[in-house]
């Protein structure tokens, strides 16, 4: 099957985090270039399984406080930054929160994808792939992401950053109110998911 193509070209770069600590990280990550228009166009996929609890996240609700609005936002920032950094995203592109594991899907176009964060097996198409690697996925293949056995969390990003609705600047899922992410609730088997060129 050749539905699998990892990305060899690539350069490295800088990724800027701040730990809840206050300290300041910085990691190596690996970008891949923009293939011409082609990356442009808009990929979906389907949710197969979603696993225990899997949202849609990015860096967050800022300067809502004042009005009971949350920041909210991906619970391990760093390796939300580290995946979008991966695929060529603008580091607060939202992504898939994963926690604990058990996450499938099916791609219906071509799409360029990572995983970063918790430690866990995954699969592209039935291949075996790495965490910290970018993907090419073509149409009909499917990522099967393991239970996490290292960690609590790994994110997947998609090049072009998760489409949903923008509310209060961000589109990061807030369980208690039901606001943003999809339909403001964590993913069910059936959803589909659109990405595309991001706004930032």
């Amino acid at each position: 099957c050749r539905c699998v193509r990892k990305v060899r070209t690539y350069h490295s770069v800088r990724i800027p985090c701040h730990g809840r600590d206050g300290r300041k990280w910085r990691a190596q990550a690996k970008v891949i270039p923009i293939w011409g228009g082609a990356d442009m166009i808009a990929s979906t996929f389907t949710v197969l399984k979603p696993g225990p609890h899997t949202t849609v996240q990015d860096c967050g609700r800022k300067g809502y406080m004042a009005w009971g609005v949350p920041e909210y936002g991906a619970a391990d920032g760093f390796s939300l930054r580290a995946a979008n950094l991966l695929v060529g995203n603008p580091e607060t592109s939202a992504a898939l929160e994963i926690t604990l594991g058990g996450f499938k899907a099916k791609f219906a176009s071509a799409a360029v994808v990572a995983l970063f964060g918790g430690s866990c097996p995954a699969t592209l198409d039935g291949r075996p792939i790495k965490a910290g690697e970018a993907l090419r996925a073509e149409p009909g293949a499917v990522l099967d992401v393991g239970m996490i056995i290292k960690g609590a969390r790994v994110y997947l990003a998609v090049r072009g950053g998760v489409d949903v609705p923008r509310i209060l600047g961000s589109r990061c899922t807030y369980l208690k109110a039901g606001l943003g992410g999809y339909a403001g609730r964590a993913l069910r088997a059936g959803d589909e998911l659109m990405c595309g060129p991001s706004e930032e």
